[in-house]
């Protein structure tokens, strides 16, 4: 028995201060991706599953939002299926 192939949905996408696209309708179980920065100023971000537990991490601080921001979406080729949050503050650099 050959496998269904995967259907695509569409789903809406919208731009947000992080300076990417964002999904703005994401499945509940998905993960969640929280963009932050931390006690010495530097950003980072932060991949939990639905069940809270983090499952990856920027593992360095970033001096710049924007390669914070670079690196979240290297590291996470599906992001845009993940829930994305924006903590960090400030004007996207």
């Amino acid at each position: 028995m050959q496998p269904r192939p995967r259907q695509r949905r569409s789903t809406p996408l919208t731009r947000q201060p992080l300076g990417g696209l964002v999904n703005t309708e994401f499945d509940p179980g998905a993960h969640t991706i929280t963009l932050y920065r931390d006690r010495r100023g530097e950003y980072r971000w932060r991949r939990r599953a639905a069940n809270g537990r983090v499952i990856s991490d920027s593992a360095e601080g970033y001096k710049r939002r924007a390669d914070n921001e670079h690196g979240m979406k290297i590291a996470n080729v599906d992001w845009m299926a993940c829930d994305v949050r924006d903590l960090s503050g400030g004007p996207h650099e």
